[in-house]
C-alpha cells in the first residue's frame, strides 16, 4: 500500500481543519469551482453597470466619475468588480492545484483539465484588459509592458510600443478594441465553461446558500473598508515608478521586467505546455472499464442515471431479448469507479477481472478466516478513503476494498450477513468530496431507501454503519469501529441504524465566528495583494531615451532606365508592374537594411541592424529602442546608414558615404521620457517637443 504523498497529506490536514469550522457540508475547499462561478456572475452583473457609464473618449474621467461621483454605490460596485476578479483568479488557481494534488486531471478528466487551464489564461488576459481600460498609471504600465511583449509576436508591422510615444498619440480606437475584448472574452469563457463540465452529470455550479451569502457579504464589507481607487491619470511621457500592482493579474509583467526575454518566454511557454500535457504524462494506472453483461441487463437505466461522468447511455435492444433498451459504456469517458455496478443488483455490470461473484466470494472468505470471540464485522472500504493498513490488528474486523463506496451493492451487504457477519460498516470519502463525485451520495441514498437499488433489510439496518472520512482519518475510524463493536455486543446496535458518523465533526452547522474569520482573512489578503506592494518598472532615479521612428530604406538594386519595349510590356501587364517603374526608372521592390548607432557622452550605448518589413523585404524599416539615462545634460549622437551586402563592394562603399547624423546636447529630467524620431519629409532626426533637427550627411 503506497504512502500518501506529502502534498496530499498537507491538503487533507488543511481540509480537516476547515471541516471542523464549516462541517463538510459547507467546506469552501469542496466548492472552489462553484465559488468561482459566483465570482464570475458578480463580475458580469457589476461589469454591466460599469459599462453603462464607461466612455471611450475619456476612460479615466468616466471611471473617476463612477468611483467618486457615485461614491455610495458606484464606488462599491467598482470595488466588488475588482475584488471579485481577484477572487476568481485565486479560487481558479486553488482549484487547479487541488485537482492536481488529488490526481483528478487524467484520462476521463483530461477535457475538464485542459479547458480549465485555457479558462485560467483567458481570465488573466481579461483582467489585464480591464486594468488597461482604466487608463491610470497602473493601466499605462500594463499597456506599455504588454506592448513590449506583443512586439515579440511576428504579426505586427509597426512595433506596438510606438503607439505610446506621447499622450496625444494614444489612439481612441485602442479603447474601442479593449472594450470589445473585455466584452467578448467572458462569452468565450462561458463556452469553455460549458466544455469544462460537459462530461459531468449534475455539475456543481453553485455553492450552498450560506456560503454564497457569506462570500458576497464579505466582498461588500471589504469594498467598504478598502475601496478600489485609481492611481493618477496615465502619462506616457513619465516613467512608471511605484505603481500599485495587482499581483493576481500583473505578475507576468513584473517577471518580464526582471527576467531576460528568453527566460520569460521560455518559462511561460514551457509552463503552459506542461499544464496542457499533464493529462498525457504517465498514462498508466487507469482503472479498467466496466463491461455490460447483456444477458443480465434489463435496460432499467439506473446505471446511466447514477454515472457521474455520462459514460453510460441507453440504446435500443440489439440482442433480441424482451426488453426495450440496453446499457452501453463509452470507454474513454468511463472512470472505472464502479458506481454503476452498485446501481445494479442483477450482475449486469462488472469489471473484466473483478466480477460480482468474485467480490461476494472474497466477502465470504474474509469472514470465514475471521476468528474472534466477539462480533464479526466486515468493513467495505473506499480505495480513496481510509486505507486497509490503518485497520490491521483490530480483533473481529475484516476488510475488502472497492474503487468507490458507490460500488457497494445492497446484494454485497446482504451476502455479508448471510456469511455470518454481525455487523458491516462502509467507509467512503467526505460528503461533497467523493473522488468520483457522487459515489458516497448514491450509496447513502440507496441505504435510506431514496434511490434504487434499495437495501431491503429492515431487521438488519441496525447492524450497518457508514463512516465518511479522508485518508488521514484512520484513528477516528478505529474509534468508530470500537464503538460499533460495543453496540453490537450490547444488543445488536442502535435501533434503526441511522446514517452513522462521519470522519468530520458530528455537527451539521458551522462554528460561525471562527468560520467567519477563516473566510474573511483570505478575502482581506486578496484585497491587499490587489494593490500592494507597489512596483517600479524603471529605476526611480532615471530618465529614458526612446529612439522610435519609421524609415524607408534605399532600393537594394541599383536603379536603371526602362527601355521602350519594357514600358510597353508594363502597360499590358497592368498597373502594379507599371507603377514599379514609375518615371521610366526601375529600382526594384526590395529595400536595404539599416544600421543605427547611438552614443551618449561619447559612450556607445547600442548599435543594431534593422530589416525592412514585408515578405519580400520591400516595406518600411521600424526602429524602436529604449535606453536608460541618468538625469542631467548629455550629448546625444545618432548615426544611421543603409547596409549593402558584402559582395557588392561598389555599393557598399557608396553606402558608407551616405547616411544621417544627429548630434544634440539635451537635458534629461528624472522620471521623464525623451523621444527621438525621424522626419520622413525633411529626411532628418528630431527631438520630440524641442523642434531641433540634426544634420544630414547626405
Amino acid at each position: 500500500m503506497k504512502l500518501l504523498p506529502l502534498r496530499k497529506r498537507v491538503l487533507l490536514y488543511q481540509e480537516r481543519l476547515w471541516n471542523v469550522l464549516y462541517t463538510p457540508q459547507y467546506n469552501p475547499s469542496y466548492y472552489l469551482g462553484a465559488i468561482g462561478v459566483v465570482f464570475f456572475l458578480l463580475l458580469l452583473m457589476t461589469g454591466i453597470y460599469l459599462f453603462i457609464f464607461y466612455k471611450l473618449a475619456s476612460p479615466y474621467k468616466s471611471i473617476q466619475y463612477i468611483t467618486e461621483g457615485q461614491r455610495y454605490y458606484g464606488g462599491i460596485v467598482r470595488s466588488i468588480h475588482r475584488y471579485a476578479a481577484d477572487g476568481l483568479i485565486a479560487v481558479a488557481l486553488l482549484h487547479l492545484v487541488r485537482e492536481f494534488i488529488n490526481n483528478r486531471y487524467r484520462f476521463y478528466r483530461s477535457v475538464a483539465w485542459i479547458s480549465g487551464v485555457v479558462i485560467l489564461i483567458i481570465l488573466t488576459i481579461e483582467g489585464i484588459v480591464g486594468y488597461w481600460m482604466v487608463w491610470d498609471e497602473k493601466g499605462k504600465s500594463v499597456a506599455m509592458t504588454a506592448a513590449k511583449i506583443l512586439d515579440y509576436v511576428p504579426v505586427f508591422i509597426e512595433p506596438p510600443p510606438m503607439g505610446f510615444l506621447s499622450n496625444e498619440g494614444v489612439s481612441k480606437t485602442l479603447f474601442f478594441v479593449l472594450t470589445f475584448l473585455h466584452l467578448a472574452l467572458p462569452i468565450l469563457c462561458l463556452i469553455l465553461l460549458w466544455l469544462h463540465v460537459s462530461r459531468m452529470s449534475r455539475p456543481v455550479v453553485k455553492p450552498p446558500r450560506p456560503l454564497t451569502i457569506g462570500i458576497v457579504s464579505m466582498l461588500i464589507g471589504v469594498s467598504l473598508i478598502m475601496p478600489a481607487v485609481s492611481a493618477s491619470v496615465a502619462d506616457v511621457e513619465r516613467l512608471s515608478v511605484r505603481v500599485p500592482i495587482d499581483w493576481f493579474y500583473l505578475y507576468p509583467f513584473v517577471m518580464f521586467s526582471k527576467l531576460p526575454d528568453w527566460v520569460f518566454f521560455t518559462s511561460f511557454t514551457g509552463l503552459f505546455m506542461l499544464l496542457v500535457a499533464l493529462p498525457f504524462i504517465r498514462r498508466s494506472g487507469r482503472n479498467p472499464v466496466v463491461i455490460v453483461n447483456l444477458e443480465n441487463c434489463g435496460g432499467c437505466g439506473q446505471c446511466a442515471r447514477d454515472c457521474p461522468y455520462e459514460a453510460t447511455y441507453l440504446r435500443k435492444r440489439t440482442d433480441g431479448r424482451p426488453y426495450e433498451s440496453e446499457a452501453v459504456v463509452i470507454p474513454e469517458r468511463c472512470a472505472g469507479c464502479g458506481i454503476c455496478i452498485g446501481a445494479c443488483n442483477f450482475a449486469a455490470r462488472e469489471f473484466p477481472h473483478t466480477t460480482e461473484a468474485q467480490i461476494k466470494e472474497e466477502i465470504t472468505k474474509v469472514l470465514s478466516y475471521m476468528k474472534s470471540v466477539g462480533p464479526k464485522i466486515l468493513g467495505i472500504l473506499c480505495a480513496n478513503s481510509v486505507r486497509e493498513n490503518e485497520l490491521v490488528g483490530i480483533p473481529g474486523v475484516g476488510t475488502i476494498t472497492l474503487n468507490c463506496s458507490g460500488m457497494t451493492q445492497p446484494a454485497m451487504i446482504e451476502e455479508a450477513f448471510r456469511a455470518g457477519a454481525d455487523g458491516v460498516f462502509v467507509s467512503g470519502c467526505q460528503p461533497g468530496d467523493c473522488h468520483y463525485r457522487e459515489g458516497n451520495k448514491w450509496f447513502l441514498a440507496r441505504w435510506l431507501g431514496e434511490r434504487y437499488p434499495i437495501l431491503n433489510m429492515k431487521t438488519e439496518r441496525a447492524r450497518l454503519r457508514t463512516y465518511w472520512g479522508s485518508a488521514i482519518e484512520g484513528k477516528k475510524l478505529r474509534e468508530e469501529i470500537s464503538r460499533f463493536q460495543k453496540e453490537l455486543q450490547g444488543g445488536g446496535g442502535s435501533e434503526g441504524g441511522g446514517p452513522g458518523r462521519s470522519g468530520g465533526p458530528g455537527r451539521t452547522r458551522p462554528v460561525w465566528i471562527p468560520a467567519f474569520f477563516a473566510l474573511a482573512v483570505p478575502l482581506i489578503f486578496i484585497a491587499i495583494l490587489s494593490q500592494k506592494p507597489h512596483y517600479s518598472f524603471y529605476p526611480e532615479d532615471a530618465a529614458i531615451l526612446k529612439l522610435a521612428f519609421k524609415y524607408q530604406g534605399k532600393p537594394a538594386v541599383k536603379c536603371r532606365e526602362v527601355s521602350e519595349e519594357e514600358r510597353h510590356e508594363d502597360f499590358w501587364k497592368g498597373q502594379q508592374a507599371h507603377m514599379r517603374r514609375k518615371g521610366g526608372i526601375d529600382c526594384g521592390r526590395k529595400k536595404l537594411p539599416s544600421y543605427v548607432e547611438l552614443s551618449i557622452d561619447g559612450e556607445k550605448r547600442f548599435s543594431n541592424v534593422y530589416y525592412p518589413t514585408g515578405l519580400q523585404k520591400d516595406g518600411s524599416t521600424y526602429i524602436y529602442e529604449e535606453v536608460p539615462v541618468k538625469p542631467g545634460r548629455h550629448a546625444i549622437v545618432i548615426t544611421m546608414k543603409d547596409i549593402r551586402p558584402e559582395d557588392d563592394r561598389e555599393g557598399k562603399a557608396e553606402a558608407e558615404e551616405l547616411g544621417y547624423l544627429f548630434e544634440k546636447d539635451t537635458d534629461f529630467e528624472e522620471g521623464k521620457v525623451r523621444v527621438i524620431g525621424f522626419d520622413k519629409e525633411a529626411a532628418n532626426f528630431y527631438l520630440q517637443g524641442s523642434g531641433d533637427e540634426g544634420a544630414s550627411l547626405e
